[in-house]
């Protein structure tokens, strides 16, 4: 008769292991520049559930602001309790769902998803921004014949790693006239409405708009409008 440890660890056997998952991680990730990697578990139906989150991954060909992918585990934090997982598609929890077979194949989905930017807009359009926001910025005040402002220097700093997706939000400082620091939060509040939050000489306000498709226009109309005072 099989002792139990015995019978635990041949239903194991077979099982993909936490520390597969980390490993897959890194190898896909090894030649990527990332600011910052955080996990966490959290209790999910009558498990647990491995929660890592990606900030500011740069690839070769991509950049992506922030994501989190999520796998089932049993309470031991030791093997998936089965080969799904889900990633951060969206602003506001929206996130989707893939089955692989094995390591190999868990390699292709995340990789597709990175090198194929399968995103949502908003999570796509904050991507895009932050590959050169200087330049983007200056670019429309060129563009509309202000010369006397420009961003001399740009932070994205997330202040927390694991942060609920319902408290997503996004910390942007900018350097402005080589003198100025403007501090800029963009959070989604629901559908149609994100609050961009300036901070600029000491004050703060609201900006609120339906989508992030006037993202730049919205910064720079910002900060012409606040210099003209």
């Amino acid at each position: 008769m099989k002792t139990y440890i015995q019978f635990i660890n041949e239903e194991n056997e077979n099982r993909i292991t936490v520390q597969d998952i980390y490993s897959t991680l890194k190898q896909i990730f090894v030649e990527d520049d990332v600011l910052s990697t955080d996990s966490v578990y959290e209790p999910f139906n009558g498990g647990l559930r491995l929660v890592i989150s990606i900030s500011k991954l740069y690839t070769k060909d991509e950049v992506v602001i922030f994501t989190k992918f999520l796998f089932n585990t049993d309470n031991n934090k030791t093997h998936l309790t089965s080969n799904t997982f889900k990633y951060l598609y969206e602003i506001n929890c929206q996130f989707e769902e893939e089955t692989f077979t094995d390591t190999n194949d868990l390699t292709t989905k995340i990789t597709n998803i990175i090198t194929e930017n399968k995103f949502g807009d908003d999570l796509k359009i904050l991507s895009e921004f932050i590959k050169k926001p200087e330049h983007t910025i200056n670019e429309w005040f060129y563009k509309n014949k202000i010369k006397d402002i420009s961003v001399t220097g740009f932070k994205y700093d997330p202040e927390m790693k694991n942060i609920p997706c319902k408290d997503l939000k996004f910390k942007f400082s900018m350097r402005v006239n080589d003198q100025d620091d403007v501090e800029l939060t963009i959070k989604k509040l629901g559908v149609g409405k994100f609050k961009f939050t300036f901070k600029i000489f000491d004050e703060s306000f609201n900006v609120d708009k339906p989508n992030l498709t006037t993202l730049i226009q919205t910064i720079g109309e910002t900060l012409r409008d606040k210099y003209k005072k």
